[in-house]
C-alpha cells in the first residue's frame, strides 16, 4: 500500500481524504502540528504529503524546504494545502518546493483524484 500524509487543522477533512485514498489503495496518517511530519515523513517515507501552509510553529513553506533537504524526500510528492492559493502564495509555494497547490475547500474527492492521477503519472 502507498501511505499518504495529511497535516490539516480539520479532523474530518483528514478523515474524509484518508477513506477516499484508502479506497483508492492509499493507507494515510492525519498529523495535526507540522514539527511531527519531519519525523514521521523519516520513518514512513510516504509517497505524498499533504500540507496545510499556515500551521503554526513550523509553517508549510519551511516544512517542504526541510523535507526537500533530505535525500528521501526529493522524489515524494508534496501538496500545499491553503484556503487562499492566491497567485502570489502559488508562485511561493512551488519555490520553496511543493508539486502542487491546491484550495482548501470542504470536498476532498478532488484532492484524492488529483494524488492518484500524479502518481498514476510517474
Amino acid at each position: 500500500m502507498r501511505h499518504v500524509l495529511i497535516l490539516d487543522d480539520s479532523l474530518d477533512f483528514s478523515r474524509s481524504l484518508g477513506l477516499l485514498l484508502y479506497a483508492r489503495g492509499f493507507v494515510s496518517t492525519p498529523i495535526h502540528q507540522a514539527v511531527e511530519v519531519l519525523t514521521l515523513a523519516e520513518r514512513l517515507r510516504p509517497e505524498v504529503i499533504i500540507l496545510d501552509i499556515a500551521t503554526p510553529a513550523l509553517n508549510g513553506y519551511e516544512t517542504c524546504q526541510a523535507l526537500r533537504a533530505e535525500a528521501w524526500g526529493h522524489s515524494m510528492l508534496l501538496i500545499a494545502h491553503s484556503p487562499l492559493a492566491d497567485p502570489p502564495q502559488r508562485r511561493r509555494a512551488l519555490l520553496s518546493g511543493f508539486d502542487f497547490v491546491y484550495a482548501k475547500a470542504d470536498d476532498p474527492v478532488p484532492l484524492a483524484i488529483m494524488i492518484v492521477e500524479a502518481l498514476s503519472r510517474s
